[in-house]
C-alpha cells in the first residue's frame, strides 16, 4: 500500500514538472514575442519623431499612438481623411460582429473594412511621396511600416511638402 502511495506522488511529481517546464517555455515564447513588439514599437516611436521633426512638426507627437497617426495624415494628406479612415476601420468589424446574421450586412462590413485599408494604404503612398519616393517605397511602408518608417526617419530623405500643399 505504501509504495502505491509513493507512485502516485511519483506520477504526480512527474506531471507538475512537465508542467512547470511547459509554462517556462510558454512564458520565454510569450516573452520574446512581446519584446519585439514592444522594440519595434520604440523603433518605430523614434523613427516617427525623426520624421515629424523634418516636416517641421514636434518630435514629441510621435510617442501618443492615434495623435501620430493624426499628424501622420496632417503632414502627407488632410485630417478629415484620417477620422474618415478610423470611422471606417471601426465600423466594418462592429456591423460584422453585432449586425452579420445578415448577408447583405456582411458583405457592407467587408467593403467598409476594405474601404478603410485602401485609404490607409494612400495615407502611406502620400508619406512616401512627401518624401520623394514613388509607389515601391509606398509598398514597403504598407507591409514593412517599422522598417521603411526608420529608413524615412533615420535616412538622407528630405520632407518635399504634403499633398495638401
Amino acid at each position: 500500500m505504501l509504495t502505491y502511495i509513493v507512485d502516485i506522488f511519483r506520477e504526480v511529481r512527474d506531471v507538475l514538472v512537465a508542467a512547470e517546464v511547459a509554462v517556462i517555455i510558454v512564458s520565454a515564447v510569450l516573452g520574446a514575442i512581446a519584446m519585439f513588439f514592444l522594440m519595434s514599437y520604440v523603433f518605430r516611436t523614434v523613427a516617427y519623431w525623426c520624421l515629424f521633426k523634418k516636416a517641421g512638426q514636434s518630435g514629441w507627437k510621435s510617442i501618443v499612438p492615434i495623435y501620430s497617426s493624426y499628424i501622420r495624415y496632417k503632414i502627407t494628406w488632410r485630417p478629415m481623411w484620417f477620422w474618415v479612415s478610423g470611422l471606417l476601420m471601426v465600423l466594418g468589424p462592429v456591423l460584422k460582429n453585432y449586425l452579420g446574421q445578415y448577408l447583405v450586412v456582411d458583405a457592407l462590413a467587408v467593403v467598409i473594412t476594405v474601404a478603410g485599408w485602401i485609404i490607409y494604404a494612400m495615407s502611406m503612398y502620400k508619406l512616401s511621396r512627401s518624401f520623394g519616393h514613388g509607389v515601391p517605397y509606398a509598398l514597403g511602408l504598407i507591409f514593412l511600416q517599422p522598417l521603411f518608417t526608420m529608413i524615412l526617419g533615420f535616412g538622407e530623405s528630405k520632407w518635399q511638402g504634403g499633398a495638401s500643399e
